[in-house]
């Protein structure tokens, strides 16, 4: 279903970034290729200034307006009701900026390079750059919390793993977890072994089934975390002929994760994903699924009023409901069994990303599998 372009200006090449904020989709403008975003590629114009849209269905995006000096909108994060979106510094100097309603309102460059990640943790909003990772103060008034550790030069992604911060980085590859103040601690170095030149890439991260995964540019390879120092390669996505490591254009990126219907989504694409690149396996440009473990979610927002939730397990099958209704179910394959031994302590309100925001009542554990009856009378007794 084709859902309509962000404007008519041609020089807009990519949509750039998207996010639901308020229940409503967002988007912003820009051009993947960093060559023609800051006007290099001879004969070619400089892409066109940064704008943002908000979809109304159909194939209608309603224009927000221009949003800073700048050429790609690298990244948008929801907070504290507002949305703000962080800018490239070709040449609007790497500013963050928030809707209001009169318009956009600039809250300041971290640094004055690229913007390259936004991310909200425990009520805090952090931005990534090249090479730093920066704290918000309010107003205009970033602090530095990360200067180039380990003489990295760029800070690609950021997620929360166990309520902690965590960045995806360059050249080497390191992802390194926040441990408070200026500390830092290196968990690991994706990507290809010390080498010159160095061009490991942690293009993205994020938590799936309680792992937390990473995507590692030159190789298009996908990793998942077991412990400090340990990384397990599951596999790399995108290929090129003629792949080389001093050669930039045959590198490939895995650019983007979502954990989503139980299963673990990643993206491919090439390097400055210009349509001259080579793709002769059909390997760029493309979506692919794993399921790891046998996972069940609920793809919408619970909202902030009381919401009945109950989790079951049937055997081999997985059940979520919300409210009193099946939201979501999945089957394990006949050759699996479950085996759900363990000594780990159970915590509620905890897990691989962050805690539970909000107040919980009325728990209950059954030594037994709840039907779809039962859970209904349990939610309905509730709402009286």
């Amino acid at each position: 279903m084709d859902c309509g372009r962000l404007g008519n200006d041609p020089n807009h090449l990519s949509v750039q970034s998207m996010i639901v904020h308020q229940g409503k989709l967002f988007a912003g403008t820009g051009i993947y290729d960093w060559d023609r975003a800051r006007g290099l590629v001879q004969g070619l114009p400089s892409a066109a200034k940064t704008r943002v849209f908000v979809y109304e269905g159909g194939a209608k995006w309603r224009d927000l307006g221009q949003v800073g000096e700048a050429s790609r909108v690298l990244c948008m994060a929801s907070y504290n009701g507002d949305l703000y979106v962080g800018l490239d510094a070709n040449p609007g100097g790497g500013k963050c900026f928030k809707y209001g309603n009169c318009g956009w309102i600039d809250c300041g460059a971290p640094d004055g390079v690229n913007v390259q990640n936004l991310l909200p943790l425990a009520g805090t909003l952090y931005a990534a750059t090249h090479g730093r990772v920066h704290r918000y103060e309010g107003g205009q008034k970033w602090t530095c919390i990360c200067d180039r550790p380990l003489e990295i030069n760029q800070t690609h992604c950021l997620d929360a793993f166990y309520g902690r911060l965590h960045a995806g980085t360059w050249p080497q590859g390191y992802v390194l977890r926040h441990e408070g103040g200026q500390r830092w601690t290196n968990t690991g170095r994706l990507g290809l072994p010390v080498g010159r030149p160095e061009c490991n890439e942690v293009n993205d991260l994020v938590v799936h089934n309680g792992k937390l995964y990473a995507g590692v540019i030159p190789r298009a390879e996908v990793y998942r975390y077991e412990t400090d120092g340990q990384w397990t390669l599951l596999g790399n996505l995108a290929h090129h002929p003629r792949w080389a490591r001093n050669n930039l254009d045959s590198w490939c990126r895995l650019t983007a994760f979502a954990s989503f219907q139980g299963r673990l989504f990643a993206c491919t694409g090439a390097c400055k994903g210009r349509s001259v690149d080579i793709d002769p396996d059909g390997s760029l440009g493309r979506v692919y699924a794993v399921r790891a473990g046998l996972v069940v979610s609920h793809e919408h927002d619970l909202g902030g009023g009381w919401t009945h939730v109950a989790a079951v397990r049937r055997g081999s099958q997985l059940q979520l409901y919300v409210n009193g209704r099946l939201s979501a179910s999945a089957q394990a394959p006949e050759s699996c069994r479950f085996d759900l031994s363990n000594t780990q302590p159970l915590s509620i309100g905890v897990g691989p990303q962050a805690h539970f925001s909000g107040a919980l009542a009325d728990l209950r554990l059954y030594g037994r599998a709840l039907d779809a009856e039962e859970v209904r009378q349990i939610q309905g007794h509730r709402g009286r």
